[in-house]
């Protein structure tokens, strides 16, 4: 009923995407953001970890361990602090934001609901993974490197990454946005960032 009522009152960019396959490798369009998984899911999972580390560990400093507020309380803010964010990120000036401060969202559209789903599971799964390291105490050595990784491993592989984004949409670099784009294929990208065919010389005709 919710889920209902924000798509059709809202202003957001929300539409129809495609239910297979669950994972697309693109991180440019016209796949990416339109079915449920993406490279940009890897992001979603440290959102949870950004939550967390905001509400999920300090109140059991203040009453002690209590199980409700870490798997189902808690989980249920980070849920909700969630949708908020995916709310806020397609909304038209943000969209529009995207497009034309990063190289590789061009054609940026928004995100189809089935992605936006893809988005919450995936920022649920980095709650619970942080979750269940913090309750083994393993987190110190687990997080660091999964964070680091992920950076890395996104910036290689598309040339983007979490700390990119923040960056490009607070100051974007012309620089990086240039390096950002160099590596998305013609079809992920805007008519005008495409390079100018090579005219070919004239013969002289005898």
């Amino acid at each position: 009923m919710i889920w209902c009522f924000l798509k059709k009152f809202s202003i957001m960019a929300w539409h129809k995407g495609k239910w297979w396959p669950l994972y697309v490798p693109e991180w440019y369009s016209p796949r990416v953001s339109q079915h449920f998984f993406d490279p940009y899911s890897f992001m979603h999972i440290m959102h949870g970890f950004i939550f967390y580390g905001l509400w999920g560990w300090w109140p059991e400093l203040v009453w002690g361990y209590n199980w409700w507020w870490v798997w189902l309380a808690g989980a249920g803010c980070n849920f909700l602090a969630e949708l908020t964010h995916e709310i806020i990120e397609n909304t038209p000036c943000i969209i529009e934001c995207f497009r034309q401060n990063s190289g590789t969202s061009a054609l940026y559209e928004g995100d189809a609901w089935q992605n936006i789903v893809g988005d919450l599971i995936s920022c649920q799964f980095g709650w619970y993974v942080i979750a269940l390291t913090c309750y083994y105490e393993v987190c110190m050595y687990v997080i660091p490197i999964w964070v680091v990784t992920t950076e890395i491993g996104l910036l290689l592989y598309m040339r983007d990454s979490g700390i990119l984004v923040v960056i490009m949409l607070i100051c974007p670099i012309e620089a990086i946005k240039k390096w950002q784009a160099e590596k998305v294929p013609d079809e992920g990208k805007n008519p005008r960032q495409k390079p100018e065919p090579e005219e070919m010389p004239l013969k002289d005709t005898p």
